[in-house]
């Protein structure tokens, strides 16, 4: 049998939407991830069939394989976790996935850890058609500042099967803040430069070097406050536009680690 669940990987600055393809099959039992992907996406399969376990669903014994589709794309990371778990759960009971995707890492107790990189696959599934976002708890703020899908954020494997068999109601996660992502980014790419001043494409640079730094939230407001000023040696690397933002607003940068 074949079950299937939404997820994203993150290409660059935008997000790639993923389909989650699960096959559970007769045969010796085994567990194969396929579709280009990187060591933390195969050790998956620990974390996932220990995750399954403790959360107290039975993880079968049979031969079961993963595909993370477009396989010509590739996948890193841990985020395909929850997608690949609810997949698998599907194959077994009745999941309503429709116009659902699923993000995070699954903790071997069953538990769902935060991950990087959610504003901008947010703002991919929501183009893509996504009405609803499961989103690790600690994501979900941040995946609310984009306009359009129901963001719902989950603590654990069993919070989150519990939430789309409708055994547990979870309301969606308000936009915290007065701006939200898109309205950013239509501002600037309306916004016409004057030489040396930040160009769209940077400001995009600039949005996710915040996201490095742990302070996409923070860069919403900020950029949306005020224009960039000119450079007198021309457009701003994303790096000297981070520094400009966050002095201006006392933002502290975290401390490198020489």
């Amino acid at each position: 049998m074949v079950a299937t669940a939404i997820s994203c990987a993150v290409q660059g600055l935008s997000g790639v939407p993923v389909t989650v393809e699960v096959d559970v099959a007769n045969g010796l039992p085994s567990f194969t991830i396929v579709g280009l992907t990187d060591r933390a996406i195969q050790e998956a399969r620990e974390r996932v069939r220990a995750a399954v376990r403790n959360a107290g669903f039975d993880f079968p014994q049979r031969r079961v394989t993963v595909n993370l589709a477009p396989a010509e794309v590739p996948k890193e990371g841990s985020g395909f976790d929850l997608a690949i778990a609810v997949a698998l759960l599907r194959t077994g009971r009745e999941l309503p996935l429709d116009d659902v995707a699923c993000i995070g890492e699954l903790a071997l107790d069953g538990g769902v850890r935060g991950v990087i990189g959610v504003l901008p696959m947010a703002r991919r599934l929501a183009a893509s058609g996504i009405r609803r976002l499961i989103v690790p708890a600690e994501n979900a703020a941040e995946a609310a500042l984009v306009e359009g899908p129901e963001v719902i954020g989950v603590e654990s494997l069993a919070m989150a099967v519990a939430y789309l068999e409708g055994r547990l109601h979870l309301a969606p996660m308000a936009a915290r803040l007065g701006v939200r992502a898109s309205e950013v980014l239509v501002r600037w790419s309306d916004y016409e430069p004057q030489p040396g001043q930040m160009r769209f494409d940077q400001f995009e640079q600039t949005l996710a070097a915040f996201e490095r730094a742990g302070m996409q939230s923070t860069a919403m407001i900020v950029a949306n406050s005020d224009s960039i000023p000119a450079w007198a040696s021309g457009a701003p690397s994303p790096a000297e536009a981070v520094r400009y933002l966050a002095e201006r607003n006392g933002i502290p940068l975290p401390k490198r680690n020489d």
